[in-house]
């Protein structure tokens, strides 16, 4: 009697071993699983966001003159930017498609005005915003955001590289919504500036804040004004024509010839994928053919 007790106590001691080394494999192999179908998921989105991104670049940035042409309307200032929302594969993506060269090009104030003016003229730019962004200039230091196709942009006159690329070498901060965001309510202080084009800058549909500091020392306050106000008035004028229209001399119609257009050839696109647990934001770039010598793509991704 007492030999089968110490035996069959000896098949329980087992049988609970061999229970809690099972036990332990299949703890192991669930928490496995579990991170495949995470990494699974996640990859899953990715691919979603890649394509998505792809298909809206295709679709907007080819056709970016006719968005904006169609937005505008009578009476009103010239659009600038056009915002639209699609829902593509379970992930919703927010599209702001801008005219680049409606902006200030800081290569050509560089270029034009010194490297000691940019700041000033970049909080100048934003002073009417709720939220400016610190002014931090690192000029041609490599960016977080590096352009992930084409050449690096050139300077607007020339082929030297251009001091500056990308957002993060003007601005000081932390996270890309405070660049652009789908519930942005105000513009930021993008909207007013690029780095990329020929450096012409779009005279028709630009600020008059922009106007004013990507013309000064070509036009006067009170030129400027006049400008605006034949603009508004003549929505299709001519380059042209606007120098017609304020008698300007020789000299400085050929400095506004240089420095203004009457069309745009570089276009910008903030796609922003918005998923259940974070969001994905890049910024595309094309200027094409005429767009100035740094035609070409470029991309920057956070």
């Amino acid at each position: 009697m007492r030999h089968r007790r110490r035996k069959s106590g000896f098949v329980l001691l087992m049988v609970l071993v061999v229970l809690a080394i099972s036990a332990t494999f299949l703890a192991s192999a669930a928490r496995r699983s579990c991170d495949l179908a995470l990494r699974a998921g996640s990859s899953h989105q990715q691919l979603q966001v890649k394509w998505g991104t792809l298909s809206c670049q295709a679709a907007c940035l080819p056709a970016a003159e006719r968005f904006l042409e169609r937005a505008n309307q009578p009476g009103q200032d010239p659009v600038r930017e056009v915002r639209r929302s699609v829902a593509l594969g379970g992930v919703k993506f927010h599209l702001i498609l801008s005219d680049e060269q409606a902006k200030a090009n800081v290569n050509r104030l560089v270029r034009h005005r010194g490297d000691t003016t940019l700041p000033s003229i970049l909080r100048k730019l934003q002073i009417d915003r709720r939220r400016p962004l610190p002014v931090r200039l690192r000029p041609g230091q490599a960016s977080p955001a590096a352009p992930e196709r084409g050449p690096a942009p050139q300077g607007p006159a020339g082929p030297e590289p251009a001091p500056y690329a990308s957002f993060e070498q003007l601005f000081a901060f932390t996270h890309p919504s405070e660049l652009a965001g789908p519930t942005q309510a105000e513009e930021s202080v993008v909207s007013r500036v690029t780095c990329w084009g020929s450096g012409r800058l779009n005279f028709r549909r630009a600020e008059t804040a922009v106007l004013r500091e990507a013309l000064a020392g070509i036009l006067t306050e009170t030129e400027i004004a006049k400008l605006g106000a034949f603009r508004r008035g003549e929505p299709e004028c001519t380059l042209a024509k606007a120098v017609e229209h304020l008698a300007l001399s020789k000299d400085k119609a050929k400095a506004l010839d240089q420095a203004a257009t009457e069309a745009s050839q570089c276009h910008g696109l903030w796609v922003i994928a918005q998923g259940p647990t974070r969001s994905w934001y890049s910024f595309h770039i094309v200027a094409t053919r005429g767009g100035g010598a740094d035609a070409g793509g470029w991309t920057l991704t956070w």
